[in-house]
């Protein structure tokens, strides 16, 4: 695999990493992890279920491996569902590969999504992302429809959170939410769109 461009070199000004001939193997972030987004939308998934101690144990494991967590996929696998979706990345690359390469930049304190170091900026303007006006979207939006991308969410789902802003708080259809996932015994560990929320009443209810 031979890398050509900027952004297959992955080089910045801020030095974020970058990819040295041979592959993902070579990748050296220089960025040290400080945080670790997922850890909240874990407790809150399994708080009811798995005692808090072992989810710290399964937490440590998780973000020791960069762990791309991705609850549509988890739910389609387990509801036998269609909520998820695979995305085609740049240069063939599988999701959890762009999560590692990503991941130690989101969470530098000097990640700025307004303005983004010039390779990332690169991978995000390469996106296959079918939104009629996703080229003129500030890469504020784009970099959070990445991240979408790297989940597994469906089209509609990403464009609900990451161009209408819809989060849990705001989103019109809590009720109903609330509804579904007392009725299948599950809690969604996603902000459901309206056309999902309709696909998974249809398939499972």
């Amino acid at each position: 695999m031979k890398y050509i461009t900027d952004f297959d070199k992955w080089e910045s000004n801020e030095q974020v990493g970058r990819i040295i001939k041979g592959g993902l193997k070579n990748l050296k972030g220089i960025i040290k992890r400080e945080t670790h987004p997922i850890t909240q939308r874990v407790e809150y998934l399994f708080r009811d279920s798995i005692p808090k101690n072992i989810i710290s144990r399964g937490l440590r494991l998780i973000q020791g491996n960069n762990y791309n967590l991705q609850p549509a996929v988890l739910f389609d696998r387990k509801f036998g569902t269609t909520c998820s979706k695979i995305w085609k990345f740049p240069n063939d690359l599988k999701a959890n590969q762009i999560w590692k390469l990503i991941k130690p930049v989101l969470e530098s304190p000097k990640f700025d999504k307004k303005s983004p170091p010039k390779a990332f900026k690169q991978l995000l303007d390469r996106l296959e992302f079918p939104h009629p006006d996703y080229d003129n979207l500030p890469y504020e939006k784009k970099t959070t429809i990445l991240v979408g991308m790297i989940s597994g969410f469906n089209y509609d789902d990403i464009v609900s959170f990451s161009i209408k802003d819809i989060t849990g708080l705001n989103t019109p259809i809590k009720r109903e939410l609330q509804e579904v996932e007392k009725a299948i015994g599950y809690k969604f560990g996603w902000v459901l769109s309206e056309p999902t929320l309709t696909r998974v009443k249809k398939e499972l209810l």
